[in-house]
């Protein structure tokens, strides 16, 4: 019994530790991404502490991440030539320093091109890991219990340089329904990638019913396709899925997000 109290209580502080962190602790990137396109050689990342409390030192490291077909991201183990090489073409400084509580830190970062660096996309991803500069403090009991609440996660943000022409096709290939555990239900558009850079892409689905009336089913407005894939599942909610026993059809179009929503490809389908 007394065992089976104390892992509730440690489970519910665990809880209340993780909670906290997700709303008030840790770290925050401005901005979101850093692109090096054209003449651009320069850059800064806002590296923001929000903790009110406490200060915090970070590190900064280069790191290849690959997306899979589905979208995820994962380590690239091992890294191929052109990750290995994304990873040396920034420069960035200060690589580590302590930022006080609430604090701020601009890192400056400088791209360095090799002579005859071919045409493409080089991506990489700018990982900042914090580490605490005091011990959270705990009661006599904590420690009996030894129950450790310090945690602090590290963030990241895509670095994507693009030198030369660069180029990207994509087009829809296919489009299938599927209905999970809690009855709801889900469209998965197949797409195909060519081309040396990545994309940004939105995805419509409207149904054209056998009257002709066409209603918008759902979309899903900003999927990234990182090189080098040469296909992606994008999953969308339909929200209300009662139109899909009308049979008909399905319009699947698929456009440009980094150039003002130019339709790339566009698909009809039988329900």
């Amino acid at each position: 019994m007394r065992n089976t109290l104390r892992t509730a209580i440690i489970a519910c502080l665990l809880l209340l530790a993780l909670s906290s962190q997700s709303m008030a602790g840790g770290l925050m990137l401005s901005p979101l991404r850093v692109d090096f396109t054209g003449k651009k050689r320069y850059a800064t990342v806002t590296i923001m502490n929000e903790d009110k409390d406490n200060p915090v030192r970070y590190h900064i490291r280069m790191d290849p991440l690959r997306m899979t077909v589905d979208g995820k991201m994962i380590k690239a183990r091992p890294a191929d030539a052109r990750e290995k090489l994304a990873m040396r073409l920034v420069r960035y400084s200060p690589s580590t320093a302590i930022i006080p509580a609430g604090g701020k830190q601009i890192v400056r970062l400088m791209l360095k091109k090799p002579a005859n660096l071919p045409d493409g996309e080089y991506m990489t991803y700018f990982s900042v890991a914090p580490e605490p500069l005091k011990k959270t403090t705990t009661s006599t009991t904590q420690e009996k219990q030894g129950i450790n609440l310090t945690m602090l996660v590290g963030i990241r943000i895509p670095l994507i340089i693009r030198h030369g022409e660069v180029s990207a096709i994509d087009e829809v290939e296919s489009i299938k329904f599927f209905q999970n555990t809690n009855k709801e239900i889900f469209a998965q558009v197949l797409t195909s990638h060519k081309g040396n850079k990545s994309s940004i892409v939105g995805v419509r689905l409207e149904q054209i019913l056998p009257s002709g009336e066409e209603i918008k089913l759902a979309e899903s407005k900003r999927n990234v396709i990182y090189l080098p894939l040469t296909e992606r599942k994008i999953r969308i909610s339909i929200k209300d899925p009662t139109t899909l026993y009308k049979r008909g059809k399905v319009r699947v179009t698929l456009y440009d997000k980094e150039n003002k929503g130019k339709v790339l490809s566009q698909k009809e389908f039988n329900i």
